[in-house]
């Protein structure tokens, strides 16, 4: 009888391959403890499916639809100006002095 639980487990080359890393990366993040596993003795190690779609979740950094925060100066402490409000306003410059 196959145990439902075990029958969808990924190989460490399928659980790379999902998380396009290399397997020599995904066995750092198993040993850092970032990924759970699954081992069967010393050499046969297997991924659950949902721990690497959880784990992808945890990894984003920017959700969907979030509102990114642009910073107003620059590193050195200049202003960041809007380009596209310059260009407007050395359009309305030009057209008032008849260019």
């Amino acid at each position: 009888m196959v145990d439902p639980n075990t029958s969808s487990l990924l190989t460490p080359e399928e659980a790379a391959a999902r998380l396009r890393i290399s397997e020599r990366t995904l066995r750092k993040l198993r040993q850092q403890g970032a990924l759970p596993y699954v081992s069967f003795g010393l050499r046969k190690t297997f991924y659950r499916p949902r721990d690497i779609e959880s784990f992808i979740e945890q990894s984003v950094k920017c959700q969907p639809g979030a509102r990114i925060q642009l910073p107003t100066t620059a590193r050195n402490d200049r202003p960041v100006f809007d380009i596209e409000e310059l260009r407007k306003e050395r359009d309305e410059r030009r057209n008032a002095n008849g260019r």
